[in-house]
């Protein structure tokens, strides 16, 4: 029954009667245990939309009940949230939080584990930061890039894709993943556009200033589209932060 979701009438009967006993008779990470289970199999949202037909899926949810008119259609646009993803960002999709601190306080109830915490935060920064800068609130793009800086970037946008029902929005913004894709690359592979030597070269002395000065390289790469050591430290030459 749990693979093909076919619940039979008086299985959810059972399940709304007995929905006040779950816990402590099932422990939390038990109940994790099982949403695994059913992501590996890409069944996730259709085992959420089953037990929100029953008190089940508040008395697991509690944190949720304030989205109950809304829960089933958010669901229902994440039906195509598969094993490629990370679960935990599922239900970061469905709490719609973007507070860092709700979404901690919720994985530690499941006691998720520090990597399923630390993907669902990280995305959650990276919606915040995508957010502000299509809205034009920031103008930058150096906080996006540290938001999937250590993450798939291309996963995090077909999420964000899913997240707004907008299946068009990864092709719309194919650009600017492709903008992003050499600095996050550069990153990953520990090769910075412009390193400390690069600096100390340059007469920078070493101490607190050599750290300041390669964000702000970094940001200038970035919103600048520079991936050359050189163009990259003549706009840094210029910029207050090297005075």
């Amino acid at each position: 029954a749990c693979v093909e979701f076919t619940i039979e009438s008086q299985t959810l009967l059972s399940m709304q009667n007995l929905a006040h006993k779950l816990f402590p008779s099932v422990s939390i990470e038990r109940v994790w245990h099982e949403f695994q289970k059913a992501h590996k199999l890409s069944k996730l949202p259709q085992m959420c939309l089953i037990m929100l037909q029953t008190p089940l899926f508040f008395t697991v949810f509690p944190s949720l009940s304030n989205l109950s008119l809304e829960l089933e259609d958010k669901i229902k646009s994440l039906k195509n949230f598969h094993s490629e993803f990370p679960m935990s960002i599922f239900f970061s999709l469905l709490s719609n939080s973007c507070s860092i601190e709700e979404t901690r306080l919720f994985f530690e109830r499941f006691k998720a584990s520090k990597k399923e915490q630390r993907v669902a935060l990280a995305y959650l920064r990276f919606k915040n930061s995508l957010h502000d800068y299509l809205t034009k609130k920031d103008k930058s793009l150096i906080h996006l890039l540290q938001s999937c800086i250590e993450d798939e970037a291309e996963q995090f946008f077909k999420l964000y894709a899913l997240d707004i029902s907008d299946p068009s929005f990864l092709e719309k913004n194919a650009p600017l993943l492709s903008r992003l894709d050499p600095h996050i690359n550069a990153y990953k592979k520990n090769k910075p556009w412009v390193s400390p030597q690069d600096l100390i070269h340059q007469g920078i002395p070493q101490g607190p200033k050599i750290g300041s000065l390669l964000i702000e390289a970094q940001r200038i790469a970035i919103d600048e589209n520079l991936t050359l050591k050189e163009s990259i430290i003549e706009k840094l030459k210029k910029s207050p932060t090297w005075n």
